[in-house]
């Protein structure tokens, strides 16, 4: 069975209360959820699963964040940490652990500084709240939809099927 991270209380009550004031269109974390992940399995869905904060309106100090942990030109290394502090244009980030050893300008706290628009904030944290999302997105293109009333010429993304009349000729070639 896949270990699962445990994140703080603290930090998803944070969450839920920024996805409140500024993001109503997700879902907030529930005591139900549990699926995280660790390693890879969890900075792919926080990477490319999860939503984020583009226009960084919601950083604060103790967010979760992602950020390049080493530079480089044809294979960057993304990692997870903390923000410790924020200036007027960057960031300070306490890496996880496993990430530390990877950035070659973390001091011996593990901090690293960013610029905040080479940071971003996930605010998704689990893979129930990805899946509600989609799930709920998914449903609402097939009800939107102006042919939604006609299940039968609708398509699961909620475009009309148009379906061809047959070619007289080609009818009564099949007789």
């Amino acid at each position: 069975m896949q270990e699962n991270v445990k994140y703080t209380k603290e930090l998803k009550q944070k969450l839920n209360e920024d996805l409140k004031n500024y993001f109503p269109h997700l879902f907030l974390v529930d005591d139900d959820m549990e699926k995280s992940f660790t390693s890879v399995s969890r900075l792919i869905l926080l990477d490319r699963y999860a939503q984020k904060d583009i226009n960084h309106i919601s950083y604060s100090k103790g967010d979760l964040v992602l950020c390049v942990v080493k530079d480089d030109p044809k294979f960057p290394s993304r990692g997870i940490g903390y923000i410790d502090r924020i200036t007027k244009n960057h960031v300070y980030i306490k890496l996880e652990e496993e990430y530390v050893a990877m950035a070659e300008d973390a001091n011996n706290k593990g901090i690293i500084k960013r610029k905040i628009g080479e940071v971003d904030k996930p605010l998704e944290l689990y893979y129930e709240q990805v899946c509600q999302r989609v799930a709920n997105n998914l449903s609402c293109l097939l009800y939107t939809s102006d042919a939604a009333d006609d299940l039968l010429c609708v398509d699961l993304g909620g475009r009309r099927i148009i379906k061809k009349k047959k070619n007289k000729l080609y009818m009564w070639l099949q007789i």
